[in-house]
């Protein structure tokens, strides 16, 4: 039965439920322009009603403010967050080709490669006419300088992209490891509210946003699972499990925890390619545990640490047995990697590691065949190559100072390496002389198995680009020294310079980096079937696009330039010159990707031009339909200022009412009480 004052609790319901209505509008209002901001609506019920015992059964007792709900609908959240990871990888990939695209630039206002090449076979036109004349010679050699330092300029401005996206890497990482943190404690907070049968709105919006953000870095898996009460299965405990995976199910987030990746620095000796920047990093998952357990290891293989040593941190269960093991070298030690090379990781980091790494495919691998022992003492693997530009040695892009060679689940470092020389002229088999570093030597199990230096990356980066000049360089300094030396022909007459002696001085060779030497890749003119050149040799592969440069002797004294051959014909002969201008535009003589020496140009530009129209059109397309999406969520969650002024009418109406009642019941029982008792 109701009591007497009923009418009056059923009133204050009502002013109560309106109250938290308009203030809900409020905070909406409030948080117009709030980022991520999801709008709040007040999620009323009626009362349960009380048997009344009559004819009509039962009593209506008011309304129950149950909850305030934010509008959220999580597909397109999840559509945001996929959408966000596309986006993010090709406008990487946009900005920095445009940086690759402008380095070739050749117009008007920039002298760009044709520009030089043809002042340079123009000056050659001229000495040809004139073969004998050290001005013309000078001015023909000048210009060739010009050419190598266009290369060494573009060659620098390369690496200096390659730097750019390694440090936008370890920003992105910094980023995303400040976000994993920020989630995991915005998850314990939620729960600590939720716990209480609360709903924490705010706090759940931070976190949407901030995956918003984790997205356009990585791609995003995010799981939302209730946790039950295992004593009580149908009790609702109000918590949930929060896990965010990274990458193709790398796990970073789950409820409180998380992890954190690291940046490392490669070692100048661990380099990927030849031509990478010093420094460039590979990205790891932090663990104090690893660090120590290197350092043991790099102690044992220094002999700073003995045998007997580890056996007693084992003892102390300072080193599990796993772990002694691998200290001395009987087995890899498992470690979880962030692999640079998977197509999953998504986001901006995708396309930054695709610009710093991308090599179109084309890194080092082979088959080893034979396990070896060098003169020095040291281990040596020999692999067979079977890919046409591992056979090349002008297309090779191997560290010159030391890498590493990954064979089945292991590592080995290498300090140098020979290039065995077949019966056509290419390249058969590498032998890499393996580090004393190494804690285990290789064994007869590694032979028929796959050898690798560096990761494979399908797409054209900075390493591609490196790669393609540097081969071009080497194909062109090669085909014109041999000319210039009259090396190769059917002719048996030397050279002859402008001092009229025999001469078989070249005009492109490859500074030293560390002294003012220049190499002239003398090794390369004995190379014949069955040799090996040495990986520090003076050879063309030594040649890079960074040391292209003209012989220094003869920048000091052009008549060591040899014109002609046979020392009986007059100083104006030019018999070398017109062969070195018939090489501009003669496929027979050098060739590069199917063109001549003068088209180098257009290659590399159609490869660019390509990757750079592909990144901006994704780019446009994904910017569109994230601005689709975003439309749609906004539809559901965003805050509607005209719908909003509705509602504050609406409200405040029922505000007034539940106000009236109030008092109408008021003066009702203080008639009833003051006026009709006795």
């Amino acid at each position: 039965m109701a009591s007497t004052f009923f009418g009056l609790d059923i009133a204050y319901k009502g002013l109560t439920a309106a109250n938290a209505a308009l203030n809900t509008t409020a905070n909406n209002i409030a948080n117009v322009q709030t980022e991520g901001y999801s709008r709040q609506v007040v999620n009323q019920k009626a009362s349960d009603p009380l048997r009344s015992y009559t004819t009509y059964g039962t009593l209506g007792s008011g309304v129950d403010t149950v909850s305030i709900d934010r509008q959220r609908d999580q597909f397109y959240d999840y559509k945001m967050w996929k959408n966000n990871t596309k986006c993010g990888e090709y406008e990487e990939k946009a900005y920095y080709m445009k940086q690759i695209e402008d380095l070739f630039t050749d117009d008007s206002t920039i002298k760009g490669f044709n520009t030089i090449f043809n002042e340079m076979y123009s000056s050659l036109a001229e000495l040809q006419k004139n073969a004998g004349d050290t001005t013309t010679k000078a001015q023909f050699i000048g210009y060739a300088n010009n050419l190598a330092y266009y290369f060494n300029t573009i060659a620098s401005q390369l690496s200096t992209i390659q730097l750019d996206a390694n440090a936008e890497i370890k920003n992105k990482v910094d980023e995303l490891n400040s976000y994993a943190e920020e989630i995991a404690s915005l998850n314990e907070q939620i729960n600590v509210i939720e716990m209480t049968g609360a709903a924490a709105n705010e706090l759940r919006d931070q976190r949407d946003l901030i995956i918003d953000k984790l997205s356009m870095i990585v791609d995003v898996e995010f799981t939302e699972t209730p946790v039950y009460d295992t004593n009580q299965p149908d009790r609702d405990t109000g918590a949930s499990r929060c896990t965010i995976r990274i990458a193709g199910g790398q796990w970073l987030v789950d409820g409180s925890e998380y992890r954190q990746l690291e940046c490392v620095a490669r070692a100048e000796n661990k380099a990927n390619n030849q031509s990478d920047a010093l420094g460039l990093f590979d990205l790891s998952w932090k663990n104090d545990e690893d660090t120590r357990i290197e350092g043991y290891r790099t102690q044992y293989v220094q002999g700073k640490i003995t045998d007997a040593q580890l056996q007693t941190l084992r003892d102390n269960r300072q080193l599990t047995d796993d772990d002694y093991k691998y200290i001395i070298g009987e087995q890899e030690r498992y470690r979880e990697t962030f692999d640079l090379s998977s197509l999953r990781i998504g986001g901006e980091l995708q396309g930054l590691i695709a610009i710093r790494d991308g090599n179109n495919g084309e890194n080092f691998r082979g088959t080893v065949s034979a396990i070896g022992e060098a003169a020095s003492g040291k281990k040596t693997m020999t692999i067979d190559v079977t890919k046409d530009y591992l056979q090349d040695i002008n297309k090779l892009t191997l560290p010159d100072e030391g890498g590493v060679l990954e064979v089945g689940s292991l590592r080995y470092s290498y300090d140098s390496f020979q290039i065995v020389m077949g019966a056509d002229g290419k390249v058969s088999q590498y032998i890499f002389e393996l580090s004393d570093m190494n804690a285990k030597d290789p064994t007869a199990d590694r032979i028929g198995m796959e050898a690798e230096v560096g990761d494979v990356l399908e797409y054209q980066g900075v390493p591609y680009y490196q790669q393609q000049i540097n081969e071009w360089c080497r194909t062109y300094a090669e085909v014109f020294n041999k000319i210039l030396a009259h090396e190769g022909y059917s002719d048996s007459e030397k050279a002859v310079d402008g001092h009229g002696n025999e001469t078989d001085a070249v005009l492109f060779v490859a500074n030293e980096a560390t002294s003012d030497a220049q190499r002239y890749f003398k090794d390369s003119r004995s190379a014949t079937s069955g040799s090996t050149i040495d990986s520090n040799s003076d050879s063309y592969y030594f040649l890079t696009a960074q040391n292209f440069a003209v012989n220094s002797e003869m920048m000091e004294d052009p008549q060591l330039m040899a014109s002609h051959t046979g020392k009986g014909k007059g100083g104006e002969a030019y018999n070398i010159i017109k062969e070195l201008n018939d090489l501009r535009g003669n496929k027979e003589k050098m060739t590069f990707r199917g063109c001549t020496a003068g088209e180098f140009l257009q290659n590399i530009l159609s490869d660019i031009s390509l990757n750079a129209n592909n990144a901006n059109t994704f780019h446009n397309s994904y910017t569109n339909i994230g601005r689709v999406i975003d439309t749609q969520r906004l539809s559901i969650s965003g805050v509607d200022t005209d719908e909003e002024s509705l509602n504050l009418v609406e409200y405040q109406h029922a505000y007034n009412l539940a106000s009236k009642m109030i008092q109408v019941l008021t003066e009702v029982y203080d008639r009833l009480i003051t006026q009709t008792g006795v």
